[in-house]
């Protein structure tokens, strides 16, 4: 799972009739009122306005680009990508539409293909700083989730110098330096974010996370206490506590602060129930685990998803050899991120079980898939310096 926030370029959405400079027309209402939804992630309301924009006006690309930010939303990528690829032969270009397509394929893990499309967006939106700001951004991400820490990090550097009050460049860039081992580096980027953002308890949550890498576990603790209270009703926060109480070994208390990040977003908690689970196992709460993870499983729509996979060997009912198999699956970069994932949840199993050697060697394996903005990766880093 990766560390930084999926972003679905709302605000950008919301002011592109805008920014096109669109006159009145018959689809103008309908534009209205799908941003409208779209604002409130009520996409399928949104797709329904959207539809009747491109009825309306079928010649404006910028009811295509919003349908496809709507069907983003939705994770209906295949379909996103049309509309993106419509709109571009629309003339909107100039709008983003390369970075909203660059999404839906990143998405779908097809990294070169994204990076062609933000390269693409780039260049159109050259001589517009500011509009620049979230395709290079988004290639920075997209450089560090495929290994280029350079190149993540010249891009998050030049995010900074177009928008130096955005804490979230300096925060990446410090997790970027972190891993390349420039410690130094890492913690001026993270003061920066938090100086940028003192009230969003997102940075408190980055920093702490920065700390606890550090071994800095009292400064750490701070830091995700204030997190807690700048965002009390934040499923987020209560997450990165519940993980930090996880990779800090603090099982009861980390069952406890994943149980409320659940409670605050069950539909969004895959992760928060893969870590709890895993703590009320080594709890010894074994069934009680277990039932809780098939419960939410069976609730799932998707049966034969990646989640799905996790959540069967975290139940016994995929063995290890098949889970670490489904993790060769897919393009390189899917397996790569999938098998950073496997090995960290069949190195906490076997550590669960007391089998430390294995449980060792996988962490390890984790590591050395270099996958550094995932959390699995750093919660393998700390179990790691657990271990004897």
């Amino acid at each position: 799972m990766r560390t930084f926030r999926l972003v679905l370029f709302l605000c950008l959405a919301a002011g592109l009739v805008r920014a096109q400079g669109a006159k009145p027309g018959p689809a103008a209402p309908f534009l209205q009122a799908g941003q409208a939804k779209l604002r409130a992630q009520d996409y399928k309301g949104a797709i329904e306005q959207f539809d009747k924009a491109v009825k309306a006006q079928p010649e404006l690309a910028i009811g295509y680009l919003l349908r496809g930010a709507a069907r983003l939303g939705l994770d209906d990528n295949r379909n996103a990508i049309q509309d993106f690829t419509t709109a571009i032969d629309k003339g909107g270009a100039g709008m983003g539409a390369f970075t909203y397509r660059a999404r839906a394929e990143q998405a779908l893990k097809e990294y070169d293909k994204a990076l062609q499309d933000l390269d693409k967006s780039i260049e159109a939106l050259t001589g517009n700083s500011r509009a620049l700001v979230n395709p290079l951004f988004q290639r920075a991400q997209l450089k560090q989730s495929m290994g280029d820490l350079d190149g993540a990090i010249a891009d998050y550097t030049a995010v900074t110098g177009i928008a130096p009050e955005s804490p979230q460049a300096y925060q990446s860039r410090a997790e970027a330096k972190l891993v390349k081992g420039d410690k130094a580096g890492a913690v001026e980027d993270m003061e920066a974010a938090v100086y940028c953002a003192e009230t969003s308890p997102e940075v408190y949550l980055a920093r702490g996370n920065l700390r606890l890498a550090l071994g800095k576990l009292a400064e750490a603790e701070k830091d995700f206490d204030k997190a807690a209270e700048l965002g009390p009703d934040s499923a987020r926060v209560a997450f990165g506590r519940g993980r930090w109480y996880f990779d800090t070994a603090q099982w009861a208390k980390a069952s406890e602060e994943l149980a409320k990040a659940i409670a605050k977003d069950p539909e969004g908690s895959d992760y928060a129930l893969f870590y709890r689970c895993l703590a009320e196992r080594k709890l010894g709460h074994d069934a009680e685990a277990v039932q809780a993870l098939m419960k939410y499983s069976l609730s799932r729509k998707q049966k034969d998803d990646w989640y799905s996979k996790v959540a069967g060997f975290l139940t016994g009912q995929l063995s290890e050899e098949k889970f670490l198999q489904a993790a060769r699956t897919g393009n390189k970069y899917a397996q790569r991120e999938q098998q950073c994932e496997a090995y960290w949840y069949a190195g906490a199993n076997r550590m669960i079980a007391g089998d430390l050697e294995t449980a060792k060697d996988y962490f390890e394996k984790c590591r050395a898939t270099g996958v550094s903005n995932f959390i699995e990766f750093a919660s393998a880093g700390h179990a790691l310096a657990r271990l004897p």
